[in-house]
């Protein structure tokens, strides 16, 4: 087999005796970008830390009682709910305090529960009786801890006036933690009164407007604290389903090691089966709905999922996505079958065979899923800032409460004379506040906000921002090009080895993670960097859009404009992945620099690509379609189960409590996505290695019993396709 130069991209290598493989003999590349790696790492450690010194995140995700106390931790474990003792002085028309709170507080007293009440209940009129007995009437878990029913002194009009015990209550529904009416008024008993009103349409009015400023407490609170709930409502069932995903890709990985040509196969049918099954289930649910009235300005990012489903638009929208991609899925699976198809499963055979020489390569993608978690999972819980450019409002955990807390004094009676001091904006300390101090009206130190202008965190909030999204974007990048950079030394020394595979040892794993850690830590950050720009870039973008709402506020050429870029810099990032993968192969085979190694990978490929090219791409299709199957299989489970479509246990999931029900559904898919990109690049490293080498191979020996090629059968499989293109 002979080379044809081409001087547009060098001259091929020359033949070397010496040469076997895999650069034993090292020296450490690119050392300024591994000093600024380690020192953008430490930077981010310390701010991770401090984050977590100063934030408290209980203040978001768990509901407080009028005492300051956490429900559903600490001394309430168990009592993860919030009942309120008169829902009526909710109503924003109702009090200036609760106005000024915007239902994010309630001017009442507020205690910790194990469930809502279910039932209707007042203070009988005996109970005001000289000598009636407290414990007699009330309940003990309805009132504050502070009351010991069984021991108290107080009469039941003393324990009402201190607002210690409600002086009835209603059936309620857990809404967030929280414990809101939810009742048919026509269900209401007679015999039911509620202390100082007469129940008419006023009083009821006055109970819904109540429960709206509640409900309107949670539109008062910024998308990024809600975002925050639901991932601390559903980030343990999002874990299953990552694990789930994970288990998934090693099983098809394992499959694949013994029988690659019949699940990549099934694989294919699969995908087009599972699109099929999607055209035909978003045109039964068009079908069914067609009639419907709901128009797509009838939704908000809030409405629920079966709301959702009920607009004919949707479902249309779906039934054309889903046609379209099945569309594309068989125009590829018929460009597979046409061109150099047999010849990328020939190649994924070598790369079973390799894998079954190295067995510790197939448990390889444990280390890198558990890396990438505890790289997101110190960025989830210790800092707040944009996470991917379709999210850029997400906001993570600590640095959001890292302000000092800020609590005011609030009223629990605004119909007391006494009360009309205390408007809800005056500052208190809850250490020193004492209620002794207003005997005449009964007043808490409630917590309102964090300070968002005090202290070094506060002034700085949009800096910290930036470097702990470009920090933790840059450790990300850095796991994925190690894992891609030992995989390729692991494959390399495979093909090298003049007798596999007898002379494969055991600890080649260790030995070549080892070895690209001593002294290519600075070439994998220098690679990692250009991704993680280019990303930023599209971040920055995103984040105009945003604010200039779209490109209104701008000149008619900004939406085009923008779009533009977008996708220009999104080619360019995924040009520099591309090109960053061949540039790590070389790394891992010869240790130059990142861009000695890029260049030559560049040379290497120019010179060779009308032989290696199409079954490369075929072979990533493939393993395209490998990922494919397994996100779009967890979506369908994630969206059954998120959506409450699979049926489950009101103890174990409930799906009307999300603020957004499609988040944990968009988090899952985007993290199973990742999982399953890191299983089987060990299959798209390999081929990608092979490739490489092989076309080294081909130029530096000829076949000859004097310089024999390295893989005789690798040979054969490009030889072939290039005479199959030919």
């Amino acid at each position: 087999m002979t080379i044809k130069k081409n001087n547009d991209y060098g001259e091929p290598a020359p033949y070397d005796p010496t040469f076997s493989g895999p650069v034993h003999k090292r020296a450490c590349t690119d050392v300024l970008c591994c000093i600024a790696f380690f020192a953008a790492m430490v930077g981010y450690v310390i701010l991770g830390g401090a984050a977590w010194l100063y934030g408290n995140p209980q203040y978001i995700i768990y509901q407080q009682n009028s005492a300051g106390g956490f429900c559903g931790i600490g001394p309430n474990v168990g009592k993860p709910n919030v009942f309120y003792f008169d829902v009526l002085k909710c109503a924003a028309a109702a009090s200036v305090t609760a106005t000024t709170f915007k239902g994010l507080q309630c001017p009442t007293t507020q205690v910790c529960v194990k469930s809502c009440p279910s039932a209707f209940w007042f203070l009988p009129p005996k109970a005001f009786i000289v000598g009636a007995k407290p414990s007699e009437f009330f309940q003990q878990e309805l009132c504050d801890p502070s009351l010991d029913l069984a021991r108290t002194t107080l009469t039941v009009q003393e324990i009402l006036n201190k607002h210690l015990c409600p002086a009835y209550y209603m059936p309620t529904k857990q809404v967030q933690g929280k414990c809101l009416p939810n009742f048919d008024p026509k269900s209401i008993p007679s015999d039911f009164t509620v202390p100082g009103l007469t129940l008419d349409e006023k009083t009821l009015k006055n109970i819904m407007d109540a429960t709206s400023a509640l409900r309107s407490g949670f539109n008062a609170k910024s998308i990024i604290v809600r975002i925050i709930e639901d991932l601390a409502f559903t980030w343990y069932w999002i874990l299953i389903g990552l694990v789930i995903t994970l288990v998934v890709s090693m099983v098809l990985i394992l499959l694949m090691r013994f029988c690659v040509s019949m699940v990549v196969v099934l694989l294919l049918v699969g995908v087009l089966s599972v699109g099929a099954y999607g055209i035909y289930q978003c045109y039964q649910g068009y079908q069914a709905i067609i009639n419907s009235q709901l128009t797509l300005s009838d939704l908000s990012l809030q409405s629920k999922m079966s709301d959702i489903l009920q607009v004919k638009e949707i479902w249309l929208a779906f039934l054309v996505i889903v046609s379209l991609l099945e569309f594309i899925l068989l125009m590829l699976f018929v460009s597979c079958l046409r061109k150099g198809f047999v010849s990328a499963l020939a190649m994924m055979k070598q790369c079973s065979k390799a894998m079954g020489a190295m067995l510790s390569v197939m448990a390889f993608p444990l280390v890198t899923f558990l890396l990438v978690t505890l790289c997101l999972s110190f960025c989830t819980v210790s800092s707040m800032y944009p996470f991917c450019p379709h999210l850029s409002s997400l906001y993570l955990l600590n640095l959001a409460t890292s302000g000092l807390p800020v609590y005011y004094k609030v009223g629990l009676n605004s119909s007391n004379p006494e009360c009309a001091a205390i408007t809800g904006n005056q500052p208190c300390v809850p250490e020193t506040f004492k209620a002794s101090d207003y005997p005449n009206c009964p007043v808490r130190c409630v917590f309102a906000k964090y300070d968002e202008e005090d202290g070094f965190f506060q002034r700085n909030t949009k800096y910290f921002q930036i470097y702990n999204f470009l920090a933790c974007f840059w450790c990300l990048h850095f796991i994925i090009t190690l894992s891609q950079c030992t995989l390729a030394r692991i494959f390399s020394a495979y093909y090298w080895s003049p007798s596999k595979p007898q002379t494969i040892a055991r600890s080649t794993l260790s030995k070549a993670l080892f070895q690209i850690l001593r002294y290519h830590t600075g070439s994998l950050a220098f690679g990692a960097i250009f991704v993680t720009m280019f990303q930023g870039i599209r971040i920055v973008l995103e984040y105009l859009k945003n604010v200039t709402k779209g490109g209104r506020r701008c000149s008619w050429c900004c939406c085009p404009l923008m779009i533009m870029l977008k996708l220009c810099f999104c080619t360019l990032d995924k040009v520099i992945k591309y090109f960053n993968r061949n540039a790590y192969i070389m790394i891992a085979i010869y240790g130059d620099n990142f861009f000695m190694s890029a260049r030559n990978a560049c040379m290497l490929w120019g010179r060779n690509k009308d032989r290696v090219l199409v079954v490369d791409r075929v072979t990533d299709l493939l393993l395209f379609f490998g990922r494919f199957l397994v996100v779009g299989a967890i979506g369908i489970l994630a969206f059954c189960f998120f959506s409450g479509e699979l049926r489950v246990s009101a103890d174990i999931y409930q799906a009307e409590l999300l603020n957004y029900c499609w988040l944990p559904i968009l988090v899952l898919m985007v993290g199973s996505y990742f999982i399953a990109l890191g299983c089987f690049s060990v299959y798209s490293m390999g081929v990608d290695t092979f490739t490489l080498c092989v076309m080294d191979d081909v130029e530096r020996n000829d076949g000859t019993m004097q310089r024999p090629y390295m893989s005789r059968s690798m040979m054969e499989i490009l030889h072939k396709q290039k005479d199959f293109d030919v």
